[in-house]
């Protein structure tokens, strides 16, 4: 929680006039690997239910917080930093990293902190827009994961 409460800090520590605020919501998901040993019901959670802000400080830089329902369909709250060197009208691709709560069970996790990152992909006009998320697999306790989050420009 202490990374989430320094994104929201970064995000509004931020020239307002810079800043674009936008509200996330946090969808679907499809794994590489649908058994799951730790799963509720031994498959990977589809419907990963969340929402949360994001803070795009320019083209290339923001920060996102927020929380969702995760693979283990347990609670997940995230704080990511962006970086999207690739921009071309309405899309851009980059990288994000960060952490996030709520995977237990990994052995990559330390006290239910557990490092993310991967590739974004963002396609948006002036109001709305989507994120695609690709999180590569870090070990073999870990699954490749594709996500989609819909957003809508709010500030």
């Amino acid at each position: 929680m202490r990374l989430a409460t320094l994104f929201a800090a970064l995000a509004l520590a931020a020239p307002a006039a810079a800043t674009e605020y936008w509200a996330v919501a946090n969808t679907l998901s499809t794994h590489s690997q649908t058994e799951c040993y730790a799963c509720q019901d031994g498959k990977t959670n589809g419907f990963n239910w969340g929402g949360g802000i994001e803070a795009r400080f320019s083209h290339q830089l923001s920060a996102q917080v927020g929380g969702y329902r995760n693979t283990y369909s347990h609670g997940t709250a995230y704080a990511i930093g962006i970086w999207q060197p690739i921009t071309d009208g309405t899309a851009s691709a980059g990288f994000f990293v960060g952490a996030a709560t709520g995977y237990k069970s990994d052995p990559e996790c330390h006290r239910n902190l557990c490092p993310v990152g991967g590739f974004l992909l963002t396609f948006a006009d002036d109001r709305y827009g989507f994120n695609v998320m690709i999180v590569p697999a870090v070990s073999k306790n870990t699954t490749n994961v594709f996500g989609l989050q819909l957003k809508v420009r709010i500030h």
